[in-house]
């Protein structure tokens, strides 16, 4: 991407989540930083701090590759059935700092499908379900619905964000689409913040994705108010989202 707007980002020591020291950096149109095989996602290497990376050693469970998707040049992940999904090589654990988190992805609606994306190893989903954004905890059965159906517009695209001071007692600081505030339904109150790292990302079992994905970030703090503008404006300008 020729730098723009954001220079003073790349001139002091790279992009905006690089600057920020973001512990997860998953960019599907980075080609020194993703493997295929066959038009397939093989590997997607964390640029993180986290480090690590994302895998699929089985043909079968690999996402395919969107090209130009976004219609700007750049690639994205396109999850095409219920088990395209790939495992997390290294420790992503967003309840490092008292269970604050902030969360970016940039994905494009196509569908009504639902399906999740983010796996915790405990067997929860911490996103789940694209059609409502749901919190999910397998130990207690149940779900918390935190973003009405209508946030999601079929083929539309959407920056997403998440920011939680402390997700155990549901105390979201921001749920935004597009950089607009969205409707919440409860909380994830359910959810303990000992549930695990994250396992696997993309498509998850039992249903198909109804989605493309670009990039995802995330830290394991709460961005400040300036910090969170500085991301949304990168990434809106990157994958020119709206």
């Amino acid at each position: 991407m020729t730098p723009n707007a954001l220079m003073p980002f790349w001139v002091q020591g790279g992009t905006v989540p690089q600057r920020l020291a973001a512990n997860l950096i998953l960019d599907p149109s980075d080609s020194a930083n993703y493997t295929l095989n066959s038009g397939n996602y093989e590997q997607i290497v964390n640029t993180g701090t986290w480090g690590g990376s994302v895998d699929q050693a089985t043909a079968t469970l690999r996402p395919p590759q969107a090209v130009d998707y976004f219609g700007t040049g750049l690639h994205a992940v396109h999850p095409d059935d219920v088990d395209d999904i790939m495992d997390v090589t290294g420790s992503w654990d967003l309840w490092a700092n008292a269970g604050a988190f902030t969360i970016f992805f940039v994905h494009y609606q196509v569908d009504q499908a639902h399906g999740g994306f983010m796996k915790m190893s405990g067997g929860d989903f911490l996103m789940n379900n694209t059609e409502h954004l749901r919190i999910y905890d397998s130990v207690a059965s149940s779900s918390k619905r935190i973003m009405e159906q209508a946030s999601y517009t079929t083929n539309t695209r959407s920056l997403t964000e998440l920011a939680a001071t402390d997700p155990t007692t549901g105390a979201w600081s921001a749920i935004k689409v597009n950089g607009v505030d969205v409707t919440r339904i409860g909380g994830p109150s359910t959810i303990p913040n000992d549930i695990g790292t994250i396992d696997s990302v993309y498509s998850t079992i039992p249903w198909p994705a109804g989605f493309r994905f670009g990039e995802i970030l995330a830290w394991d703090r709460e961005l400040t108010s300036g910090e969170l503008t500085a991301v949304r404006d990168y990434l809106n300008t990157k994958w020119s989202i709206y």
